[in-house]
């Protein structure tokens, strides 16, 4: 692969105090820019690892977007071509590449993608609004928080799917053939700072061995539920020839 040197940036990522450093990169004899953030299949990444500036761009791209709602609310109040336009114009982007950046959110950050889908569905309901619980019922939707955690689960599933993806939910090798009670089912690094701990993979690792531990429960009530259909059976047959 070629690299562009005009598409191509520097970012410096150092949180040393002690150890600051300025990097110079040249390729082919001209010096790569450094740049303090940039752009990246369409999502903002900075310097230092957070999503501020890139939960502004979505925000700003997305009450653009808002203005087909609004126009649209005003010659039909049918909910459901509404909502349509909201999942297919809006909500895309808040969904863009939210995998990546969900789990390392600041509450601020939380509350403003929300508010733009409470907008939204005011947008969408006009007077019908009561509350934002009352319609996401109505409009059969999850909040935007239960929907990016619904992406890192899928996102985490489909990546077992993977042959190149599998190694980053390893499964746990059992060395002994006890059972435990609450035994996790895979094997990943504890994360030593908080930064690590609320990024992406380790959350992801967290939120598939949550939902692998309620699989297991919900199996295992079922199994203790056993309906003996084929002695009711033979007990009913016995009790109609008694009474013969």
């Amino acid at each position: 692969m070629r690299l562009n040197i005009k598409k191509t940036k520097n970012l410096v990522v150092n949180f040393s105090k002690k150890h600051q450093f300025s990097t110079e990169i040249k390729l082919k004899g001209e010096v790569v820019e450094t740049v303090d953030q940039t752009k990246l299949l369409g999502t903002i990444i900075t310097n230092d690892l957070s999503w501020n500036k890139n939960t502004e761009f979505i925000a700003k791209e997305t009450n653009k977007r808002m203005r087909l709602l609004h126009r649209a609310s005003k010659f039909t109040k049918n909910i459901s071509d509404l909502k349509q336009i909201y999942m297919l114009q809006i909500r895309s982007k808040l969904d863009q590449s939210a995998v990546v950046w969900h789990s390392s959110l600041t509450k601020r950050n939380r509350y403003d993608l929300e508010r733009i889908q409470k907008s939204a569905l005011k947008c969408i309901l006009g007077n019908r609004y009561v509350c934002y619980e009352d319609a996401l019922d109505k409009l059969q939707l999850q909040s935007h928080e239960e929907r990016r955690e619904a992406m890192c689960l899928k996102f985490a599933i489909q990546c077992l799917k993977i042959q190149k993806m599998k190694h980053l939910f390893p499964k746990k090798v059992k060395s002994h053939d006890m059972l435990k009670r609450n035994s996790e089912i895979f094997d990943f690094v504890k994360p030593k700072t908080s930064r690590y701990q609320l990024s992406a993979i380790p959350v992801m690792q967290r939120i598939l061995e949550k939902a692998e531990a309620n699989k297991r429960q919900v199996l295992k009530k079922l199994s203790s539920v056993a309906v003996p259909v084929k002695n009711d059976y033979c007990t009913n047959l016995h009790h109609c020839d008694n009474k013969n």
